[in-house]
């Protein structure tokens, strides 16, 4: 009987044994493959921005439903970030090719768009305009935007500056006044 039983066990812990190691190898195959390939396809968008890989689905479980969901939302990924740069092409093209000089900037005064235009108007270039406070391009004869700071300034007169283009005086590089005008959008 001890040497039948020592047998049974034996039998039942290998078959037992094989089962774990067989289920730990579908597992492997069948969720952690996926998912980490899931994840490297995650982290290879975190850094590059593109989002050109498509994962391959190997069934129709839940995570075969998560990879679809994955593929699907990084198409439409790709195709919105086809448009906004495309978008972004044809308004680079609009400023850099305008007549006029375009300046814009945030609340606080920093400008963030300057077009070509507006380098030879002002003698500054992009690069050293971009980051600057709007008040330096603003002449001193115009004491109500350097003594209340463009914010106040414009918080006070944004609805008749939207309505109107107002002239004020600017500056240039060198010191030189010309005339601007003013607009809000």
């Amino acid at each position: 009987i001890y040497a039948n039983l020592r047998f049974d066990l034996m039998v039942t812990g290998g078959t037992f044994l094989a089962l774990l190691i067989s289920l730990s190898f579908l597992m492997r195959i069948a969720v952690t493959r996926p998912l980490a390939n899931l994840g490297e396809a995650i982290s290879e968008i975190m850094h590059t921005g593109r989002f050109e890989e498509r994962l391959h689905r190997r069934g129709r479980d839940e995570i075969g439903r998560l990879i679809d969901g994955f593929n699907e939302m990084t198409a439409g990924l790709r195709e919105k970030t086809q448009e906004l740069e495309e978008s972004e092409r044809r308004f680079r093209l609009l400023t850099e090719n305008a007549r006029d000089g375009i300046i814009s900037f945030l609340a606080n005064g920093q400008i963030i768009l300057f077009n070509r235009q507006a380098e030879k108007m002002f003698g500054y270039s992009r690069r050293e305009a971009i980051g600057m406070n709007i008040t330096a391009l603003i002449h001193p004869d115009c004491p109500s935007i350097h003594q209340l700071g463009p914010q106040e300034y414009f918080r006070i007169h944004s609805a008749e500056l939207m309505r109107e283009v107002r002239r004020i005086p600017g500056l240039r590089r060198d010191g030189t006044e010309l005339s601007m005008e003013l607009a809000l959008s």
